[in-house]
């Protein structure tokens, strides 16, 4: 899948004015159409009609929380970006399903976590577990989460190795790297890939090992074999074949791998994910919602200990928490943008 680029001056401010398309009536009533003939839903266009209000204002609100939160102290910033989030992914389920929410149950969040925290807390140890019914199982479907990871419970040590714009700041904290950058390069319709050699030695596999690992966590068509000799140091070449890639030599046409293993940093620098489980494997979007959720909860709940936190009193995962909030603030709503589209898009200054 080809990335879209958009280069600006601004990329956060351009990323939330190209919002402002799905906040016209007309504009929506016919992306909800066609949403909903995709998916071969009888009475689509009824459908549409009904639900354009409901989905214009989810954005609305989410647009409002996120404004709110971008002027907020850390004391309550965790609070707003998390109800931020959940107007996001209500305007997503909305496109997916016509009849959202189909009962009171999935008004529930969706997720579970202990309010009242043991006197040696630490967040990184914390954890949270997804419930059958709720907000987050249907969004972790959206998202085409694993099966193992939609229901297993999750920390925030496994869940922030998941965001590769957090990578400083994570080896930083735990002292392993969470994920390794590869580079990539299109040749004709295929697309060239050096990884590191570290990868092997960490997961202690062969190259053609590593590659079958690699291809059982596609998603989309597309699939690695191994490359040729590569001329970069410390590195070893795949390539990447997709049926639908066009020819683009010469061009500078980044593509979505449509693989779990690989996750991309807010510019769309591809990272190859450490981790190999399925049962840890959500997607990025569905490990921000996890994160803002256990933050959300400690700051409601446990206010002196989120103080302690948001102040940097004695608590070493101050920083890392505080670039998470920083990174997802700018991040969450541009994957929500990507799910809405159908196409990742990129936002950067060049």
């Amino acid at each position: 899948m080809l990335v879209k680029k958009i280069v600006c001056e601004d990329p956060y401010q351009t990323m939330w004015a190209t919002f402002v398309w799905f906040e016209s009536e007309p504009i929506v009533q016919d992306f909800l159409q066609r949403q909903y003939e995709q998916n071969r839903t009888e009475n689509a266009k009824m459908y549409a009609f009904q639900n354009t209000e409901r989905f214009i204002f989810a954005i609305k609100q989410a647009r409002e929380y996120y404004r709110a939160a971008a002027q907020s102290d850390l004391l309550v910033k965790p609070l707003l970006l998390y109800y931020g989030m959940v107007s996001l992914i209500k305007a997503v389920l909305i496109a997916s399903d016509p009849a959202y929410p189909r009962n009171t149950r999935v008004l529930q969040h969706g997720l579970s976590t202990r309010r009242r925290k043991a006197r040696q807390y630490r967040f990184l140890d914390d954890s949270c577990q997804p419930q059958r019914e709720g907000l987050f199982p249907l969004f972790a479907t959206a998202c085409s989460a694993p099966d193992e990871a939609r229901m297993a419970e999750q920390t925030p040590r496994r869940l922030l190795a998941l965001i590769p714009d957090l990578r400083h700041s994570y080896m930083r904290l735990v002292g392993t790297p969470s994920c390794l950058p590869i580079a990539a390069r299109r040749e004709g319709n295929r697309v060239t890939v050096d990884v590191p050699t570290s990868v092997l030695d960490f997961w202690h596999v062969t190259a053609s090992r590593f590659v079958d690992l690699l291809n059982q966590h596609r998603i989309g068509a597309g699939t690695f074999s191994l490359g040729s000799t590569t001329t970069q140091p410390a590195t070893f070449t795949l390539q990447w074949n997709h049926p639908a890639l066009p020819a683009a030599d010469g061009e500078d046409g980044s593509v979505d791998f449509e693989n779990r293993l690989i996750r991309y940093d807010v510019q769309g620098q591809p990272y190859l994910l450490l981790e190999r489980r399925s049962s840890h494997l959500l997607p990025e979007a569905c490990a921000h919602v996890c994160l803002m959720y256990m933050l959300g909860i400690l700051c409601r709940y446990e206010p002196e200990l989120w103080g302690q936190y948001a102040h940097g009193v004695a608590v070493s995962e101050t920083a890392l928490i505080s670039d998470f909030l920083r990174c997802s603030q700018r991040k969450f709503p541009n994957l929500i943008l990507n799910l809405l589209h159908g196409f990742p898009l990129v936002f950067a200054v060049s």
